[in-house]
């Protein structure tokens, strides 16, 4: 079974869910595999310090306009999939730059992307 809360994907695991589905997944893969592999090799202050960062990042993304900010985020990561399509509002260029810059700041090109 799969656990679909990104941020809280350790939660699902210890109830026996094997993986995720998520918004995040797409750009934070590294991120998330390795909190399942930590996980399943018992290392939990491994899997709670990268859980925390997800959490982190999440929070953060929704200061922007959650999908809008995922959006961006897949073309920091190099998948440039477009703007949010209305209803959905777009991420102006200000909010896009802060951003990239927080993102900066808390390590995320270091620990989510690579």
């Amino acid at each position: 079974m799969l656990f679909g809360t990104d941020e809280r994907l350790i939660e699902g695991l210890g109830f026996g869910c094997v993986g995720g589905v998520g918004s995040t997944y797409n750009f934070a893969s590294p991120l998330y595999r390795r909190i399942i592999d930590a996980f399943n090799r018992g290392d939990m202050e491994s899997a709670k310090a990268d859980q925390a960062r997800s959490l982190q990042m999440i929070k953060r993304m929704y200061q922007s306009g959650f999908m809008a900010a995922c959006k961006a985020a897949m073309s920091f990561a190099g998948v440039d999939c477009g703007p949010v399509r209305p209803p959905i509002d777009r991420i102006n260029t200000e909010n896009l730059l802060n951003l990239r810059k927080d993102l900066d700041e808390m390590g995320f090109f270091d620990w989510a992307i690579k």
